[in-house]
């Protein structure tokens, strides 16, 4: 049977834009994100932190992985629901992996 690998990747801005709009459809209260800095980590419980002044917000792999499939669906890349989904950090963003079997 013949099986499906991509890599979705995406830039700072498109991940900070990402996470603004997951952030809200969560927390509404919450206040925006004003990004100074992020810092990318293996632990799968806090794999972005997004620094804000002396604030920081961590958000988690799975939240990410969220916040990267309901972005690229508002901007019409189609993704499988069936797919296995990943997020890996690369020098300039993230990269969504998914594969189907």
């Amino acid at each position: 049977m013949p099986s499906e690998y991509r890599e979705i990747k995406f830039t700072q801005a498109e991940l900070i834009e990402a996470l603004e709009s997951y952030q809200k459809s969560q927390a509404p209260d919450a206040p925006p994100l004003r990004p100074s800095g992020l810092k990318f980590s293996n632990d799968i419980q806090s794999f972005v932190s997004v620094r804000s002044g002396d604030d920081s917000r961590e958000f988690s792999a799975a939240e990410v992985t969220a916040a990267l499939i309901r972005f690229a669906r508002k901007i019409c890349i189609p993704i499988a629901r069936s797919a296995r989904k990943a997020v890996g950090a690369y020098p300039s963003g993230v990269v969504l992996k998914l594969w189907l079997e």
